[in-house]
């Protein structure tokens, strides 16, 4: 058995051993979700010391009118990929941890928590704003939280003050990083309400940490935040440099908020070319701010609004379910067309080891059995040079005075190497050359 044939008989076997392996004893128990896909837990607490009353969130009508400054309201609510906390203190989330990921900002191994996308206190989401506005907008004070018993994925908070009353609704997927948000605003003044409503998310920076020891240059590099916007032309822009800002008209399809491994990003559903984004990066905080068209809003009238925003890891699959583009946001760098593809078998062999280690090493010998044919063929080209190296260190001795000579000598020992390759190939072979 020649070396070509050991080589993939030694690929193949390694590659039936660790499968063999991996189904009868490599399966790992399965984490279990502690709630069926349809069911969410709803907690409802009080921030204050006031003990919250079940009533006081049930039975808050549309009609009510009041203004007076409402205790917050904190409600816990579950999906099978997200523990969520919302507050009524603005009617924003408070916070949002990933249940398949811990170990961000290097925790210690005694504190594995989960991944909080809003870790800081400080840290403001989706809070709503207003640029030329004629009227006040309710204060994050005046919002109340209403439960909806009938739909479990469905959240809303409500706010009333000097005329103009704002509902922000939330829904999201029971399986996905996705959110939808409505919000509506309905002009109970007597004069018309003009301005730019949008949404705001400020992020605080990780602290920096500084690198210890003489080799502190080969340490992780450190976490940081940065804002990324979506321009025409599939283009994706990265961020602003520390104390810059950056305002930008136009039809913006997403921005978002990234670090290395997840992703905050504000999907507009209505595209306009009025649409108005601001960028903020400080050495403290991350800064986004979007503003849609201006709202007209009649006396007595109301307007809806309505976003999109994913709040999850940087995986490309994940990252498609928007239909937006938000996959551009990985930076794949001038190998996208041969990363990609490879990050989908990697991805592939993980969910049958369950395991990026050895994911990692089926894929390579899956890329050596795939790539075996043309080994062999090189393998084979360079044994045939080697032959042919004493007949050509022969005609280089016998012509080293005649170059001419020797480049025909050699050609016509070239041809005639093919054709005796040929003359043995043919009778056992259907691949025999035109002549």
């Amino acid at each position: 058995m020649n070396q070509e044939k050991r080589s993939l008989l030694a690929a193949l076997l390694s590659f039936i051993v660790l499968m063999t392996w991996f189904y009868f004893f490599g399966n790992p128990t399965k984490k279990q979700n502690p709630l069926p896909q349809a069911q969410e837990a709803a907690v409802v607490k009080q921030e204050s010391e006031k003990p919250a009353l079940p009533q006081e969130v049930a039975s808050i009508s549309s009609s009510d009118t009041s203004v007076t400054s409402m205790p917050a309201v904190i409600s816990e609510k579950e999906n099978t990929v997200m523990k969520m906390s919302w507050t009524s203190r603005g009617g924003t989330l408070s916070s949002l941890e990933l249940k398949n990921f811990t170990g961000h900002l290097k925790p210690s191994k005694e504190n594995q928590s989960l991944v909080n996308l809003i870790p800081f206190e400080g840290d403001k989401a989706l809070t709503l704003l207003c640029d030329h506005c004629n009227q006040n907008l309710p204060g994050n004070d005046q919002y109340r939280m209403i439960q909806n018993e009938s739909d479990p994925t469905v959240i809303a908070f409500e706010a009333q003050q000097e005329g103009l009353k704002i509902t922000k609704t939330y829904q999201w997927n029971p399986n996905q990083y996705l959110f939808n948000l409505k919000i509506t605003v309905e002009n109970k003044a007597a004069q018309e309400f003009k301005g730019r409503m949008g949404l705001g998310w400020e992020a605080k920076q990780y602290p920096k940490h500084p690198k210890q020891g003489i080799l502190g240059f080969l340490n992780r590099q450190p976490e940081e935040q940065r804002n990324l916007l979506y321009k025409a032309e599939n283009k994706v822009l990265h961020g602003v440099k520390p104390g810059e800002t950056r305002e930008v008209r136009g039809i913006i399809p997403w921005a978002g908020i990234e670090d290395r491994y997840f992703l905050i990003a504000l999907v507009s559903r209505q595209m306009s070319a009025d649409q108005i984004l601001k960028l903020e990066s400080t050495p403290e905080a991350v800064k986004m701010s979007f503003f849609p068209s201006e709202l007209v809003i009649a006396p007595q009238g109301k307007q809806e609004s309505q976003y999109t925003f994913y709040l999850g890891p940087k995986q490309h699959s994940e990252l498609e379910t928007a239909g937006v583009g938000l996959e551009g946001a990985v930076d794949y760098g001038w190998f996208g067309l041969i990363a990609v593809p490879i990050l989908k078998l990697l991805q592939f062999f993980h969910g049958l080891v369950k395991n990026w280690g050895l994911a990692v090493i089926v894929l390579t010998l899956f890329i050596k059995i795939l790539t075996n044919p043309l080994t062999i063929k090189s393998m084979k080209q360079m044994k045939a040079m080697q032959a042919l190296q004493p007949q050509l260190q022969a005609l280089k001795e016998r012509y080293k005075d005649d170059k001419q000579r020797l480049n025909t000598e050699t050609m016509a020992l070239f041809k005639k190497i093919r054709l005796i390759r040929w003359v043995v190939v043919c009778p056992w072979s259907c691949r025999c050359p035109s002549t």
